[in-house]
């Protein structure tokens, strides 16, 4: 019945050290090879997430950015959605003064101040940020603008955020310190559907696997949404109906495919 596999990165296809276990990369290979197609659905950037996936040893379609880019397998950008310009400015000085800004423009990631926890999530891949001000650089081809702190500052910080520009932008939670906003069509679902459409199959064919707010469209619309044990409760609380796995230091992907891909 299902033809279909997509998945998130941090907190479910990958452990809490943000690497891929051997578990996961042989189950993975296998469904493959049984005709799956198997898709990555992430808020990370480009750049970082084809190196996962070359380490993971497949070429595939990669949804980025939480849907503001989606790459084929040979790499060449098929759709893209930014930010609108003047909207990025207001954004950025919403932000409290102790939390962190972060841009993912087409090829960088720029930062207000240096973070060492997160060059922790890149660090298979190399990919880093770049320490400028933001309020200065130019704010054209902007797939994502998020913020690091505290999560009750990032609470408040998100209903201000959706009062002021819910009708240009759409606001969702990565990790409970990580608030992400990207242009009001961009989610992880929408972005699949352009995916599948290409592909010639559906979204009652497909396993979607998440453990994020920002992954709510995506695991709403799909045959079988499955829930990592180490999700948010929010994202429980949202979804009208879902299946549970192992947590992603557990290889509760890898399980659950085990479960639905009998070898």
């Amino acid at each position: 019945m299902y033809k279909v596999v997509v998945s998130d990165l941090d907190g479910t296809l990958l452990d809490s050290n943000h690497a891929l276990s051997q578990q996961t990369i042989s189950t993975v290979h296998r469904i493959v090879k049984q005709g799956i197609r198997f898709i990555i659905a992430t808020g990370r950037h480009y750049q970082d997430v084809k190196h996962i996936a070359n380490n993971l040893g497949l070429d595939l379609f990669l949804i980025t950015s939480n849907g503001a880019r989606i790459h084929n397998k040979q790499g060449q950008t098929i759709f893209r959605q930014d930010i609108p310009e003047h909207i990025v400015q207001p954004l950025l000085e919403m932000a409290p003064t102790d939390t962190q800004l972060n841009i993912y423009k087409e090829d960088q990631w720029l930062i207000s101040k240096p973070n060492q926890a997160l060059l922790e999530f890149n660090k298979s891949s190399g990919f880093n940020y770049s320490i400028t001000n933001l309020f200065t650089t130019d704010h054209n081809n902007v797939a994502k603008v998020f913020f690091v702190g505290k999560h009750e500052t990032l609470l408040a910080l998100e209903n201000k955020i959706n009062h002021l520009f819910g009708d240009s932008v759409n606001a969702a939670f990565s990790l409970p310190d990580c608030l992400e906003v990207m242009a009001k069509e961009v989610n992880k679902g929408q972005a699949l559907q352009q995916v599948l459409k290409i592909k010639g199959f559906t979204l009652e064919q497909t396993v979607a696997f998440g453990d994020g707010m920002n992954d709510y469209e995506m695991l709403s619309q799909v045959g079988m949404p499955v829930v990592m044990a180490n999700a948010h409760d929010r994202l429980r609380q949202s979804l009208a109906r879902y299946e549970n796995t192992l947590s992603s230091d557990e290889h509760g992907v890898a399980q659950k495919l085990e479960e639905i891909f009998p070898a």
